[in-house]
């Protein structure tokens, strides 16, 4: 008797384990964004901004964007802009560690154990191959082009390509052939910004911005709010509800969800 629950349990515990690996592996599946989080992804702007405090979801929102637009798995909940064949993504923040540590993080998985972990990020395990990355010369831990897999109607069709940069590179780093997004994770400066747009003629491409306003109303600030199609959030869109936080001194500040655009 004992040996057969102790079977059924671990029968058990194995697909518990089973469905926790498939989950760790399929992130884009299970992602369930916020209300404003939503509108952005199904704005169909060629320019658009997300802009938030830190830990509000804004890199997380880029990223999961990026994840679909690279593997063509759209929810059925999404309304953008879909792209029915590979693409290629230029996507960066301000310094090689940031993007690395960020963004790296967030698509293909920790950049500590980077193979143990490609897989874990937004982009699904599946619709990547260890053998089609490149690292970055002299940045430890770091991508620079990742092949990753596109399906049309789910039907794999090729593969996009997702290269990883920084803003310390300069604007050189940001060129490409034929860009179809470029998405810039931190306010960019002003001749990146300028590139990506070029980079967009040939492709009628799209750029993302996702940002925490740290600098005041810079003239890319500026262009951003007069020019795009500008989204934001509180930390009570990412709360989802309001909410008053107590400070130590004993001030209280009521938070409450705005119009994301």
């Amino acid at each position: 008797m004992n040996a057969q629950l102790d079977q059924l349990l671990l029968e058990e515990y194995e697909l518990e384990q089973k469905e926790l690996k498939y989950m760790e592996e399929n992130r884009l599946e299970y992602y369930d964004p916020y209300p404003f989080q939503v509108a952005f992804h199904n704005d169909k702007h060629r320019r658009k901004g997300l802009r938030s405090g830190n830990q509000q979801g804004k890199t997380r929102c880029g990223c999961s964007q990026d994840a679909m637009d690279l593997t063509g798995l759209y929810p059925d909940w999404y309304e953008g802009h879909r792209f029915e064949r590979p693409i290629t993504i230029i996507c960066g923040s301000v310094n090689n560690d940031k993007t690395r540590d960020l963004l790296q993080k967030a698509l293909c998985g920790d950049p500590v154990d980077k193979i143990n972990s490609l897989g874990t990020g937004w982009i699904p395990k599946k619709c990547l191959d260890p053998k089609k990355l490149s690292l970055k010369r002299g940045v430890t831990d770091a991508f620079i082009h990742v092949k990753v897999k596109h399906f049309t109607k789910g039907v794999f069709d090729g593969w996009s390509n997702l290269t990883f940069s920084s803003y310390e590179s300069g604007k050189e780093a940001w060129m490409g052939d034929t860009i179809d997004i470029y998405h810039l994770d931190e306010e960019a400066p002003l001749d990146i910004l300028g590139q990506a747009g070029r980079g967009c003629i040939a492709s009628k491409g799209f750029i993302r911005l996702t940002w925490t306003p740290e600098n005041g109303r810079t003239e890319v600030v500026r262009k951003v709010e007069e020019e795009w199609s500008l989204h934001t959030a509180t930390l009570a869109d990412a709360a989802g509800e309001e909410f008053d936080y107590t400070f130590e001194d004993g001030e209280v500040i009521h938070f409450s969800p705005i119009t994301s655009q």
